[in-house]
């Protein structure tokens, strides 16, 4: 789990609701059979400590979190995304998706718990 919150931080800073339009270039990184924490140290998300990590998170949780980027980048208005991170003593992924409101787009949060390297 090296830097793991600082890993949160920087992917929260690029998909945010101000932010995450402009993530649209990058679907395709998300589409292919490339392991997230490759595509997480290509986009500066993660230095390499940290893609080794993520590289070693159980690969049906690295595709469940690809395709809900690439999904969500494919809307005509894509959704700010939230990820956190927490230690755990297991792999878990959480997904939630908040509905938009009249004055607000929705907002998907995703809570990744993993071992202490």
């Amino acid at each position: 789990m090296p830097g793991m919150r600082a890993v949160s931080e920087s992917a929260n800073a690029l998909f945010n609701s101000g932010n995450v339009g402009k993530m649209k270039e990058h679907v395709g990184k998300f589409q292919d059979t490339t392991p997230l924490g490759t595509i997480a140290g290509e986009l500066n998300i993660a230095n390499s400590a940290a893609a080794a990590y993520l590289n070693g998170m159980p690969r049906c949780m690295q595709g469940v979190v690809k395709a809900l980027v690439a999904s969500n980048l494919l809307r005509s208005q894509p959704w700010g995304i939230q990820f956190v991170w927490f230690a755990a003593s297991e792999w878990e992924l959480t997904i939630s998706e908040e509905a938009g409101t009249p004055g607000s787009k929705g907002a998907i949060f995703v809570s990744l718990r993993s071992p202490r390297a």
